[in-house]
C-alpha cells in the first residue's frame, strides 16, 4: 500500500468512447468562474470499461447515500452549468 499516490482533486471531466470512459482529475489552482480546464490541470487519467464505470458509478452512488444520510443532504442547486463542463460526448 506504501506505493499508493494520493491526489485532491477538484476538477473532473468525464469522456467516453464506444469501448472505455475516461475520467480526467486534477487540482485546479485558479478555479475562478469560466476558467477552462486545461492539460495542466489534470493530473490523473482513471480508464475504465463500461461495465467496471458502471459498477464504479453504483458504488459511488452508494457511498453517497450514506454520507448523506450521516451528514445531511448536498446541496448542488445552481450547478447546472457545472455538471454540464463535467460530462462531454466527446470521442476519447
Amino acid at each position: 500500500m506504501e506505493d499508493i499516490k494520493n491526489f485532491y482533486i477538484n476538477v473532473t471531466k468525464v469522456s467516453f468512447s464506444p469501448h472505455d470512459f475516461v475520467i480526467e482529475a486534477g487540482n485546479k489552482k485558479d478555479r475562478s468562474p469560466g476558467t477552462e480546464i486545461k492539460p495542466e490541470d489534470t493530473d490523473l487519467q482513471l480508464i475504465m470499461s463500461p461495465h467496471y464505470f458502471k459498477n464504479f458509478v453504483m458504488a459511488a452512488s452508494k457511498a453517497l447515500r450514506m454520507y448523506e444520510e450521516i451528514y445531511g443532504v448536498l446541496n448542488l442547486e445552481g450547478n447546472e452549468e457545472v455538471i454540464k463542463k463535467l460530462t462531454s460526448r466527446e470521442q476519447v
